[in-house]
């Protein structure tokens, strides 16, 4: 297997975004294998082309972070499957998968996480933890409790 560097998963990342038309999917994928790389193979801190310090390869990371977070939510309300607004957590498509994680407007000021199964006869939602009184602070829940979508 090849080795990898941040740089080497920051120009596939750009290169998602910049050529797929649809590049959540794409960038689904640049995550779970730079998670792979990170947590169980290892990655390569510079290689023959790239010589970084610490710290740039510290700010490489947050970018790739901070661009894989802004890819794991997507609005999935106010349509025939919900009729609240909802937003969908992980890089599947939303309303699809049982056990995908959702943060849902109550429409009271408060904010739920939930789990929801379309696949049972009642096209389930069960309950994580509710009361949030923001959409934010539900979904830092969500980012700091299901890393990954699960």
């Amino acid at each position: 297997m090849k080795d990898l560097t941040h740089i080497d998963f920051l120009t596939r990342v750009a290169k998602a975004m910049r050529f797929e038309p649809c590049p959540r999917a794409s960038i689904g994928c640049i995550h779970a294998d730079y998670i792979k790389h990170k947590h169980v193979v290892g990655m390569t801190i510079s290689s023959e082309h790239y010589h970084l310090s610490h710290e740039m390869i510290k700010d490489i990371e947050q970018t790739l972070e901070d661009i894989f977070l802004s890819f794991m939510w997507e609005a999935c309300g106010l349509n025939s499957t919900w009729c609240v607004e909802a937003w969908h957590y992980g890089f599947n498509e939303p309303n699809i998968t049982d056990g995908d994680i959702y943060v849902v407007d109550q429409e009271d000021g408060t904010f739920d996480v939930v789990r929801r199964y379309p696949s049972r006869d009642e096209d389930e939602c069960k309950l994580i933890e509710g009361g949030f009184t923001s959409k934010e602070s539900a979904m830092t829940y969500v980012e700091n409790n299901y890393k990954g979508g699960k």
